[in-house]
């Protein structure tokens, strides 16, 4: 996964400048990430550690409400050696130059979440703040990253207390 990371990254910025945004009302993208999240247990909730790092796949998809303002919906799950955390849910976001190759966003998310373990399995919701910026490669196809807070609440808050993500992946326009 890193590798085909590493990938986009270096073709996406060797490409950027060299198109304009075209984020249009009514627009549908298809958004395909990745992401390094850090877990902060509840003391003690998680044996030993208070601590873990893990990977997450994603995918979403994201509707053009108006040219500054997108809702999404996507599924995501994330990785470690001690637990498997899954969500679904959506997002709103707001962009504050839908004009230029650089695109600045930030907004919120809402998702149910499931923890898995071998000690233990909790549901609960992660809702939180977003914020990003994505840059145009082509008319259609952006490459973008983004930080998240998680927050944790329900039965999966006696064992996460909070999470912080850096998302990277691409955009696809869907036509």
């Amino acid at each position: 996964m890193r590798r085909c990371l590493v990938v986009l990254l270096i073709v996406g910025f060797g490409l950027i400048g060299s198109a304009n945004a075209d984020i249009k009302k009514g627009a549908t993208e298809l958004a395909i990430f990745g992401n390094w999240t850090g877990i902060n247990f509840e003391s003690g909730a998680a044996g030993d550690a208070d601590y873990e790092d893990s990977g997450a796949l994603a995918v979403g998809l994201g509707y053009f409400h108006t040219r500054q303002i997108e809702f999404g919906v996507h599924g995501m799950g994330n990785w470690s050696k001690d637990l498997d955390l899954y969500s679904f849910g959506g997002n709103v976001k707001y962009h504050f130059t839908p004009d230029l190759t650089t695109v600045p966003y930030a907004g919120g998310q809402l998702n149910y979440a499931v923890y898995d373990s071998y000690r233990r399995d909790e549901q609960g919701i992660m809702y939180g703040p977003l914020a990003g910026v994505r840059y145009f490669v082509s008319r259609s196809v952006s490459i973008f990253f983004e930080y998240q807070y998680q927050i944790y609440d329900g039965g999966i808050n006696d064992i996460v207390e909070d999470a912080h993500s850096i998302f990277v992946g691409i955009l696809f326009r869907i036509e």
